[in-house]
């Protein structure tokens, strides 16, 4: 069965999880939930300030700088820059990423932003004093004269305030960057400004970058913007940076841990972290007395309208639940459920309801509604994807413990017939994952033994492939009735691993209960 039909028959005029990365969904605006926060990130463009919001991946860091660019766009008061592509050359190493590397970057695309604004409005060059005159003109050689045209091609892509403008100059122009920067200064009239011995001297240093920049700033605020935006993202997708937390934080701590830099006169950073590098950079420079610090969490309820806002963008606003989609006397609240398994992932989200959505087209069969087949089925699917991405070289040992809590003794003398000190060594790679952890204890003669336990449903999904996943979820997966977190086990006692509460499992309702199955 064609995935479109299917889609048609549901009600949807587009596919709601066709994407998982925010830069490519074109109607974000429509079902975007800004955190408790976001207005605060957003700021006042009169009274800049500078932010860090941290967050896991998927998490929707890049969604929300989207929308501080589509404010950008439709304001038009502050220069909006994106810088979230880094110069590489060959045998570019983590180290080589000085604060000089990134504010070289950041003057050329300010400059970029400028030279698109003065286009647009040549009359603006009088605002400027002669020595702005001069000094832009100079900064043309300086940040622009090497540029190759795929650098100038990713440069005007990181102009987030002028729409097609952006990509009109640059279509317009084309060639040689060299071209393209003579035009544009023959258009403002600086053909007769010239450039003093001292400032072409003195300016070439990069130890002066800062002059630069502070320049830039200024010119910014003289041709109308009130401030200048320069929105961070994307430091953990570099090849460098991508399977390291350390990594990605050496990456770009010079610039975020720069005050004078985060507190230039007319200019807000505005940086969209991985959380995994928070302790880092918390203990490594960072001063949210000065820079104030957000850590996104999302919690269940906000995922269930972040889905009800996609559901609705893409159905004309007909449908608004998952439960519309389900076959007649499931009992299912998918809605829910999918929320939950997300665990606090926008991304995860998409990717499940995708799986579902696939698995029930897969089947071949001219449906109208999801089966619970597919349901249970896709949740199979992306618990083993995810599973793969959490603990890829563990979940084959995982698979072999094969229940969800376990302690040293177990894993050493009854599933691996391994030493003590060996089974300690697998128990403490399996806890750095953050998918196993100390969960309890469990009394005898001598002292009491660890309980370890397996504390992400999807892990314990996917280490669990021949239990159904409605006996998982109904006998595994129990709702803590203190902090309603989801705790994973096989005992008939639980301390809870998020707030630490005791309970029956009598007393409580298993997750498959809680979603109405």
């Amino acid at each position: 069965m064609a995935a479109n039909d299917f889609l048609d028959r549901l009600g949807f005029a587009g596919d709601p999880f066709e994407s998982t990365n925010a830069d490519q969904e074109p109607n974000l605006d429509s079902y975007f939930v800004p955190p408790p926060y976001f207005p605060t990130v957003v700021g006042d463009p009169d009274s800049p300030q500078s932010h860090v919001v941290l967050a896991p991946r998927g998490g929707g860091k890049t969604a929300q700088r989207r929308m501080v660019e589509q404010k950008s766009a439709a304001d038009g008061d502050f220069l909006c820059i994106t810088y979230d592509r880094f110069d590489q050359l060959d045998d570019f190493k983590v180290s080589q990423a000085s604060w000089a590397y990134h504010v070289n970057q950041l003057c050329r695309l300010m400059l970029f932003g400028l030279l698109v604004k003065f286009e647009d409005d040549p009359d603006l060059a009088y605002l400027l004093s002669d020595r702005q005159k001069q000094v832009l003109k100079f900064q043309v050689s300086r940040f622009l004269g090497s540029l190759s045209a795929e650098e100038v091609g990713a440069a005007v892509d990181s102009l987030k305030n002028f729409g097609d403008k952006a990509h009109d100059f640059w279509h317009k122009y084309g060639g040689p960057v060299a071209v393209l920067t003579a035009a544009i200064l023959k258009k403002m009239g600086f053909d007769g400004v010239e450039l003093p011995k001292d400032l072409a001297e003195e300016s070439r240093r990069d130890d002066n970058l800062r002059f630069h920049f502070d320049q830039l700033l200024a010119i910014a605020q003289q041709v109308g913007f009130k401030s200048t935006y320069l929105l961070v993202d994307k430091v953990d997708e570099l090849s460098l940076t991508s399977n390291s937390a350390d990594a990605s934080f050496e990456f770009i701590k010079s610039l975020l841990t720069d005050l004078p830099t985060l507190e230039s006169s007319g200019v807000a950073f505005k940086f969209f972290l991985w959380d995994k590098y928070e302790d880092a950079y918390r203990a490594g420079g960072s001063r949210p007395d000065r820079i104030p610090i957000f850590t996104l969490k999302w919690s269940i309820a906000e995922l269930e309208i972040m889905l009800t806002q996609r559901l609705r963008a893409y159905s004309h606003d007909q449908i608004d639940s998952l439960n519309q989609l389900t076959a007649a006397g499931s009992g299912i609240n998918l809605h829910r459920l999918v929320c939950i398994l997300a665990t606090g992932s926008p991304r995860d989200m998409i990717r499940l309801g995708k799986r579902i959505f696939a698995e029930e087209t897969r089947a071949g069969v001219s449906s109208s509604a999801i089966s619970e087949d597919a349901v249970w089925q896709g949740i199979r699917e992306f618990s083993s994807a995810k599973a793969q991405e959490i603990i890829p070289n563990y979940i084959g040992e995982l698979t072999r413990v094969g229940k969800p809590t376990f302690t040293t003794n177990h894993v050493g003398s009854e599933v691996f017939r391994i030493s003590d000190n060996a089974a300690r060594r697998k128990l403490q790679l399996w806890g750095d994952s953050g998918a196993v952890q100390k969960i309890g204890e469990i009394p005898n003669r001598n002292r009491p033994s660890h309980l370890y336990g397996v504390v992400d449903l999807r892990v314990a999904v996917a280490m669990l492939p021949a239990v159904d996943v409605p006996l998982i979820l109904g006998n595994y997966a129990l709702v803590c009735p203190s902090c309603e977190d989801i705790c994973i086990t096989d005992r008939q006692e639980v301390d809870c691993p998020w707030c630490s509460s005791h309970f029956q499992v009598s007393a409580v309702n298993s997750l498959l209960q809680d979603c109405g199955g």
